[in-house]
């Protein structure tokens, strides 16, 4: 299916959450309220159908990171001290203790 038909189904999927309110299901649609029902239920199950067709994904890698602040260039001059790196081996060893897995580093030029 297109993009822009998949998008177009999303979207009146969407308006339709945003104005549906839940009702028994015994209770009728009202007449005046038939059409646009259909309407939608028609959206709804096209959408369902694309979603269906759909294969399925593989789960989604999840990085959990932090910045590694004892190497942040804003340091200055404090990065060329012999404990910096000393400093910045303990926290990445800390830090793949704790379940992180990945780091930011600020590193800014010029």
């Amino acid at each position: 299916m297109a993009i822009k038909s998949f998008c177009r189904l999303l979207f009146t999927a969407l308006q339709c959450t945003a104005i549906v309110v839940p009702v028994a299901a015994s209770d009728p649609v009202p007449p005046q309220y038939a059409g646009l029902y259909a309407q939608l239920q028609t959206s709804l199950d096209a959408f369902e159908r694309t979603l269906d067709a759909l294969p399925p994904s593989p789960p989604a890698q999840v990085t959990y990171a932090t910045e590694l602040l004892a190497a942040n260039c804003n340091r200055g001059e404090a990065l060329l001290q012999p404990t910096t790196m000393s400093t910045v081996r303990l926290s990445l060893d800390r830090f793949q203790e704790m379940g992180i897995t990945g780091v930011t580093v600020a590193l800014h030029y010029p």
